[in-house]
Order: C-alpha cells, then structure tokens, then sequence
C-alpha cells in the first residue's frame, strides 16, 4: 500500500525543514508541486509566478491538480512507499487527495505562534521575501486561509520549541510507522550477577572494558568490585575504570552515592570532568543513612553503607523531611561541581554516533528486593 503524507501550515512554520526530515526515511519521496506548475503553466521560476500560476491552477481544477501531481508520481515510480505531499495550501487540495487514495492520505498541519513567525520571517534571506513584514505575507491569497487547514488536519503539531527532526519521528510514530531505519546493532550490554553477589563481576567487567566507549556504574557503594588488572577494589566507579583509560565514565541519576569513597576513587583513578560524568540528580548518602542501617546488619541482608536509607530518603523527602534529613543530590555538592552533567544526554550521544556502552550491575538476582528471599534482600532490583 502507498502512503500519501501531506504537509501544510503558515509561511516560516517550518515545513521545508520538516520534509527534509520525512525525505531521510527509506523509500520516501518528495511530489513537487513546482515542477508540475512549472510542467502545466509553463511559467517563469520565481516564488511570485510560481504563486500565481498555482492559484490559477487552483481556480481551474478546484484544487484537483496536486492530486494529478501525486497520481502522476505513482504511476511513475513503484519502488516508493511514501509520497510527500509538501505542501497543500487550501482545503480543497486535501479533500480531492482524501477522496482519490483514501485512508493512505496522513494530513500533517504546522502551527507556531504568531510572534515566532514573525521572528523567523525577519531572519529569511532578503531575496526570500516578498513582504517587509511576516503580516503582509500572511493576508496575501491564498496564505490567508492556511491556517484554517488545522481543522481538517489528521495531526497538528506546534514547531514553536521543538527541532525538526523530533517533530518528524514523532508524526511518523503516531501514524505507526517506524521514525528510522532498522538496526539490528546491538549497542548496550548489562552485567548483573546471578546469584548472590560475589560472582566476579568487577573482574569481567574490567576484563571485557576495552570493547565499549563508555562504563556505566549503577546502585550505590555496597561491598566493592575487586579487580585484578590493575588491582584495585571498585566501590563507586565502574570496574573498567583502570584497564580502559579511553573510555567515558558514568554515575548515572538512579546511583546513590558516598560522598568520601567517590572522591579518593576519583583521585585515586586520576579522573577529570571530561572522562567522568556524575548525574546531578544522584543521592548523596549522610552518616544517619549509615547508621540506620547498621541497626538492621543481624536481620537482614545489608551493608550497612546507607544505601537503603538514602533510596527511601529521596523517595519521601520531595517535600519535607518525612523521613530523616533532607534529601542532598549530586547537582547541590561543590566538591563534584567539574563532573556534575546530564549522564542520559551523554549516554544518548555516545548511542548516535555507534558507540559501545557497558553497564554494570552492584549486586547479585537473588538480592533483588522484589525477586529475593525477602525480608533477607537489598533496597534495589538488581537489573
């Protein structure tokens, strides 16, 4: 089945840019208006005449021609799935397209604040305008009634704050197709243990580092990762840290952190803010996380490194302190300020340009606090 998407909205909305998006996806293929104006009319190739020849083009054919324009493509090219109507301008162009292909014709309509537009029509090329002034444009012909295509829109979608391109994978989302080309690579791999901790974790991770552009620590400071090569015993870093001194190094916002173990691994490990990445939404554990949970070390199966107690902390401190002191995250600590940064960005970065990325687990499947022998478990799923 061929799909028909058709684009529409004002003058400075963004529709080129947005097509140009559509067009990056496989089999996809622009329907130029221009060229059958220019093919019909046989007039010159300048905005203005292009403009009149399609309102004549308009007033013959009640808006038929751009489904002509569209019928034509078909004909001619099997092999594409999408044709990429860009753009319709009265409603008449859509209701003939709708009742020519049917439930294939997916209406796209761009919105933007009357504001924007004018900012953006003031930044165009002068040789682009026609108008001094985005409202002259606007009540010219046929670009008065544009903005009334919203109403017969299948998706209408405000380009006011976002790119481009999000704005196309989400249209194409919403219609159920895929936003991109498949790709079988797989780029993330976790490492969870599957017994009961002690499984040599950090050892296998240090080991199998080199393969991977960046090394994810998750959870918090619990009873350490030894590695052999170069000996050194992890409780915070991930354990590739040493054996792959190119990769990345991440704290991730779910970890919870203390504070003096993190800072001698820094030092230790000779990291700076370009090679470590701390999320600023990490918890920072205090001494009354410590020592409530060494009350608990006989009955059930903690560390008592404060772990636990910092999870449920910021969990119930979102407003007050309900439980224990006041929550304090990464963002707030000055002595981690050079390695403060949005881990998920950077994450997301490194997966667009083809990287590796490794992950790392803190504790064994039969601590998890859900799939454990409970109450004899951690405060975390293990995956």
């Amino acid at each position: 089945m061929k799909h028909i998407i058709v684009t529409s909205g004002p003058i400075g909305v963004g529709k080129s840019l947005f097509s140009a998006e559509i067009e990056k996806r496989p089999k996809v293929k622009r329907v130029s208006t221009r060229k059958h104006i220019l093919e019909a009319m046989k007039c010159e190739n300048e905005r203005g005449a292009l403009q009149r020849a399609g309102d004549k083009l308009d007033v013959e054919s009640d808006g038929k021609w751009v489904a002509d324009a569209v019928e034509n493509a078909i004909n001619n090219d099997s092999s594409v799935e999408i044709f990429l109507v860009d753009s319709a301008r009265i409603e008449s162009q859509v209701t003939e397209l709708r009742n020519r292909f049917g439930g294939a014709v997916f209406h796209i309509h761009l919105t933007a604040a009357d504001e924007e537009l004018e900012r953006r029509y003031k930044l165009r090329k002068q040789e682009l305008k026609e108008y001094l002034t985005y409202q002259e444009a606007a009540s010219h012909g046929t670009e008065r009634g544009v903005k009334d295509l919203a109403s017969v829109a299948d998706l209408c979608l405000n380009t006011d704050h976002v790119d481009a391109e999000s704005l196309a994978t989400a249209a194409l989302a919403w219609r159920g197709f895929s936003s991109k080309p498949y790709d079988p690579e797989q780029l993330v791999d976790v490492i969870v243990g599957g017994q009961y901790g002690s499984e040599g974790k950090g050892n296998v991770c240090a080991a199998i580092a080199t393969d991977y552009a960046a090394l994810v620590r998750i959870g918090g400071p619990n009873a350490g990762h030894k590695v052999a090569v170069p000996e050194y015993t992890f409780v915070q870093l991930p354990s590739g840290t040493g054996s792959t001194p190119d990769a990345e190094i991440m704290i991730g916002a779910g970890s919870t952190i203390s504070l003096p173990k993190l800072l001698k691994e820094i030092l230790d490990q000779k990291l700076d803010g370009e090679r470590l990445s701390i999320d600023p939404r990490a918890m920072i554990i205090n001494d009354w996380d410590r020592e409530i949970e060494q009350k608990g070390l006989q009955k059930i199966s903690t560390t008592g490194q404060g772990v636990g107690a910092a999870s449920s902390r910021k969990i119930l401190n979102r407003d007050n302190e309900t439980f224990g002191p006041a929550v304090r995250l990464a963002g707030e600590v000055s002595e981690l300020k050079e390695y403060v940064r949005n881990v998920r960005l950077r994450i997301e970065k490194i997966l667009e340009r083809g990287g590796r990325i490794l992950i790392e687990g803190t504790q064994g499947t039969m601590l998890s606090i859900h799939h454990g022998l409970y109450p004899h478990v951690t405060s975390r799923e293990t995956s």
